[in-house]
Order: C-alpha cells, then structure tokens, then sequence
C-alpha cells in the first residue's frame, strides 16, 4: 500500500507536468472472477465452504468489480488530466457478509468474534505465521485499522464526472461471486440448463450437466427435446417446410421436480439458461426454484 500511494503521487506529478493521466481509487474489491483469490475473496470463499471463521468488529466500503471496471473505462475517456476518482459502492460490516453468506448458502458455519485489542495483539505476529503458511495474510495490523476506521466513502466526484452507478445490490455481489467460485472449482454444485446449451449427451454426461426439455409441436404431435437427436430434428423441420413447428418452454413445475431431485444429493443448484431477450425458460425456471425453496438452493443466471 506504500508503493501504491507512492506510485499515485509520481503520477499526479507527472500530470500536472503535461502528462495525460487521471487516478481511479477502487475501495474494497468484490465480486466474480476472482482467479487470483483476493484477501475478503477468500473470506467469502471459505464461509461459503462452511469453515470456522474469525472476524472483527468493524466495517469497509466494498465495490463490486464491474463497476470498477466500468469506471475505470469512464475514467480513460472521460476523466480530467490530473484528477483523481474515488470509485466506491457501498458501506457494510464484516458480520453482515458473513450473514449474507450463510443466507446464500443456506449452511451454517462457526463464526467467533474476536475482540479487536486481542486481534491487534494477534495481527503482530500473524505476518510470520502466514510467511510460513505461505499464505496471504488476513489479521495485519494496517487490515484492522482499515476496518476501524471512517469508511464512510462518498464517489460523488465519480458520479459527476464520469457517470459512474455502482450497484446497489451487495447480496447479489456476494452472490455472484459465490456461485462463481462454485463453478470455477465443481465444488458440490450441480449445474441445470436446457437445450439452448447445445450440448451432446456425452458432454452433459462427462459434465454432469442435467438438460430441462423444450418442447417442439410437429403434425405427429409433441417432442420433447430431451428425446431426439439434433439430427433427427432437423429432418422433421425439413420435412415440414414451408411450415414450421411451435415451440414451449418447460414449465415451472418441471423445474421444481428437476431440482427437487437434484437436492437429494445436493442443494446448491446453479441454472443457466437461454436469454430472456429470446424465450421465458428462465422466468420458469426461477419460479421453479421458489417452489423448492427450503428444499434447494437454487442460482440463477440469465444469459
């Protein structure tokens, strides 16, 4: 954090002698595609994953990191030379992420307060522990400062000159980012889509994928999509020009059955499906889930 304060004030400089630069300072980072795993990432992770988790009392502004990219492209093109942009979300404690955790997950974990003059006292000697864990460190003397301190944080100055709109939802952050780890990592999830996939049988099988049908209306009657081959549904659609047949999405029913089913060996479900721009599979397949509500815990991501 030195080197980046330091690194800030070279440029500011620079800025000032005619270079064309501006400033763009995120506050806590959140969101999916953490692939590098950052320190309130593996926070997240590791309540998701219900393992014992000691924390502090004390709050940060978190943001979620598309709209820290969005900003950041605003910033490029529209910020002026020499300024700098604070680019925050919104205020929330660490007690209330975990909770928002467990309420996604549905599991409940350890969770053990720490009062914060033993975690300063702690946080003196974690950086060996986690030199020798090889680790990064979460207890450090400058975290627990940061989490004291005023994080009331305004990006006001952001939304002014650069439209920036961070979202408002912090749950569905937090969510976002949960379901991410559990896809990237297979842990436990099982994955529902439909036929909009385009996906073999093999691929489904090797990947444990489980497909809801479409339904298509041909002059000998209904055809689930589930139940023919891609090859013999394009010859009945040639076979039928010029006409061609109607098509219904799955209903919400037979979405509650696919994951009540699913919930039998495991109840985080993450249900992807075709666009809403282009078909209602995934208002169904939503309310498919919250007639399995308590019985699954269902994700879902229209594409």
């Amino acid at each position: 954090d030195r080197s980046k304060a330091e690194a800030t004030l070279d440029v500011l400089n620079a800025a000032h002698s005619g270079l064309e630069a501006v400033v763009a300072c995120p506050t806590g980072v959140i969101g999916p595609y953490d692939f590098r795993g950052s320190m309130m990432g593996a926070v997240i992770h590791d309540a998701a994953r219900s393992k014992p988790t000691l924390y502090v009392d004390g709050a940060y502004d978190f943001v979620d990191v598309r709209d820290v990219a969005d900003g950041l492209i605003s910033a490029a093109e529209n910020g002026k030379r020499g300024e700098s942009y604070i680019l925050s979300g919104q205020k929330i404690s660490v007690r209330y992420l975990l909770e928002t955790v467990r309420e996604i997950t549905g599991r409940n974990f350890f969770q053990m307060k720490v009062p914060f003059d033993l975690a300063r006292f702690a946080a003196l000697f974690t950086p060996m522990y986690y030199q020798f864990a090889k680790e990064t460190p979460r207890f450090t003397p400058y975290s627990l400062e940061v989490l004291q301190s005023n994080s009331n944080i305004s990006h006001a100055k952001a939304t002014r000159e650069l439209d920036y709109k961070p979202r408002p939802n912090i749950d569905k952050m937090v969510e976002l980012h949960v379901v991410w780890k559990r896809k990237i990592t297979g842990e436990n999830m099982k994955i529902v889509t439909d036929c909009a996939a385009d996906m073999s049988t093999e691929e489904l099988e090797k990947l444990g994928v489980v497909q809801a049908p479409l339904f298509s209306q041909f002059p000998e009657g209904e055809v689930n999509s589930t139940e023919i081959s891609a090859d013999e549904f394009y010859n009945r659609l040639e076979a039928m020009r010029p006409q061609i047949p109607t098509t219904a999405q799955p209903s919400s029913g037979i979405f509650a059955e696919i994951y009540r089913k699913l919930s039998q060996v495991e109840k985080d479900i993450f249900s992807i499906h075709i666009s809403s721009g282009l078909s209602g599979t995934i208002n169904s397949a939503i309310d498919g889930g919250a007639q399995v509500k308590g019985e699954a815990n269902v994700s879902h991501w229209d594409t």
